[in-house]
């Protein structure tokens, strides 16, 4: 099954190539490749069959057009950053993340969806104990009914590939390739678009003659010059595209649309500003292995504008291959009573409730005192201290402290604000209202009373990845109205957002 399959998807790229005018040999390097999974001591992830287990977790798979097969992954490793996938058909790769969780060792994960037969749509990436990433493709046999995983041959970028390439799309040369340019092959490339920015080939109407000037005029049936405008050398611009694309002029499919002018052997382009637009990379991957291609997903100008730009290494620096923008599709699940009771556990927990008794639009945003309340657990109480710990917290404030203090270690303060909000204590935009003792490496803080205060989750969903719960906080007639957006880690959910709503 896995051959056939791999067979299929090779014979679906070549077909996808050669409507796009490639002329790549069926043995070039460059060529991207889907391979089947090769076999290893632990496999991360597997399908499983049989009945749905009362304890995993469920997401509907809202996006797909029939809901008809509940597929159940389970985690053989802890696993981090468990995604499920849309798939582009060919070559399958991925085309837009679902939805996304962590799973422990043992734990299942049933997606009710939509699996095509031949093709796979659906796939899952995971990240294992040591940071590699892994991405599969789900196929479904429509003969036995049976399905399978087959590996995709795709590696996660590295940080410092990702800013090479930022660096590099973000060049004159190179941002018009991705600003306001669409195409899924080199040839539908827009080459009034590609040079909209100059490209660094252009030359300014004010470094003309007199003459070209008027030449120029007349061309463009303008009375006079209203708007600067760039020249561009014809052979400078067939080399940029075998530079940039690997093709020349005449393999192009959309109609130039400049001035030309066969005196100067020239194009001519009327720009009324430079329309560079700034790129910034969110992620990407290799695609087919070494010589293969980048996938790069970004985020493109002063809006919300995304985009995915594919490129294939050179000796030079990259070519582009496509480039198509991104549209903002928000994938909603509702959290089933099981994940609902989850997160009121995880909210009750001594250790998060400070988290959700405070508004915050940000992380940075979030009151240190608040979240530090007298029932955290690694707080420690006055009776524990010695004598000489507790003269110095009195020399210190110059006065006995009143009430109940408690010692926070530094370093486990440091390690909660880490793993709950993804920030150093150095990022809250709060003073730390402590006492802090350096011969202890802790903070100090006095308790008159019982902080304790019970959060009650009422609903929740997610939206592309994030979780969104509502909930009450308080009791009788001190009762507030919430609602929490968080994201899903390996150990519980890290807090992005809370802030007050209406009832």
């Amino acid at each position: 099954m896995k051959k056939w399959v791999a067979l299929l998807l090779a014979v679906l790229m070549l077909c996808t190539l050669v409507g796009c005018g490639d002329s790549t040999k069926p043995d070039d390097k460059d060529t991207p490749a889907t391979t089947t999974t090769t076999k290893q001591e632990i496999v991360p992830i597997e399908l499983v069959e049989g009945e749905i287990p009362s304890d995993c977790y469920w997401t509907e798979d809202v996006s797909a057009p029939a809901r008809n097969m509940a597929v159940m992954i389970k985690a053989n490793v802890n696993l981090t950053d468990v995604q499920w996938l849309a798939l582009n058909p060919d070559p399958p790769t991925t085309d837009q993340v679902l939805d996304h969780r962590a799973l422990k060792k043992g734990e299942i994960w049933t997606v009710n969806t939509y699996i095509n037969d031949a093709v796979p749509n659906r796939g899952i990436a995971c990240v294992d104990e040591s940071g590699k990433t892994y991405y599969y493709a789900i196929a479904w046999s429509g003969k036995d009914g049976s399905i399978s995983l087959s590996e995709l041959n795709i590696e996660a970028l590295s940080e410092e590939r990702l800013t090479e390439i930022e660096t590099m799309l973000n060049t004159e040369e190179n941002n018009g390739f991705v600003s306001m340019n669409e195409y899924s092959c080199p040839e539908e490339v827009s080459l009034f678009d590609a040079l909209y920015s100059g490209a660094g080939i252009g030359v300014g109407s004010w470094e003309w003659t007199d003459e070209e000037v008027q030449d120029y005029i007349v061309a463009a049936e303008w009375e006079e010059l209203y708007t600067s405008v760039l020249r561009f050398a014809k052979a400078d611009v067939e080399a940029l595209l075998q530079k940039k694309l690997g093709i020349s002029l005449a393999d192009l499919t959309k109609d130039i649309d400049m001035v030309y002018i066969e005196k100067y052997d020239a194009y001519y382009h009327a720009h009324s500003d430079t329309q560079y637009q700034p790129v910034e990379v969110l992620g990407g991957w290799l695609e087919g292995g070494e010589g293969g291609l980048f996938v790069v997903d970004y985020k493109i100008g002063w809006g919300d504008g995304k985009g995915r730009v594919t490129l294939k290494q050179t000796k030079d620096g990259y070519q582009f291959v496509s480039n198509m923008k991104i549209s903002e599709v928000t994938n909603t699940i509702q959290l089933s009573k099981e994940q609902l009771d989850e997160i009121n556990t995880f909210l009750n927990d001594p250790d998060n409730l400070g988290f959700v008794q405070r508004s915050f639009d940000r992380p940075e945003e979030v009151k240190w005192s608040a979240v530090l309340t007298a029932d955290v657990t690694f707080g420690v109480d006055v009776r524990e201290w010695s004598d000489a710990e507790r003269h110095a917290l009195s020399d210190a404030l110059e006065y006995d402290m009143s009430g109940s203090p408690i010692r926070y270690p530094r370093a486990k303060v440091e390690e909660l604000f880490q793993k709950r909000l993804g920030i150093p204590l150095s990022a809250l935009e709060k003073p730390i209202s402590a006492v802090y003792l350096a011969e202890y490496d802790a903070y100090y803080r006095s308790f008159l009373g019982i902080e304790w205060v019970p959060v009650y989750v009422k609903s929740g969903k997610i939206e592309n990845g994030i979780y969104i719960v509502d909930y009450e906080i308080g009791s009788g007639e001190y009762v507030g109205h919430y609602r929490v957006t968080m994201r899903a880690t390996d150990d519980g959910f890290q807090f992005i957002s809370n802030v007050s709503i209406e009832d």
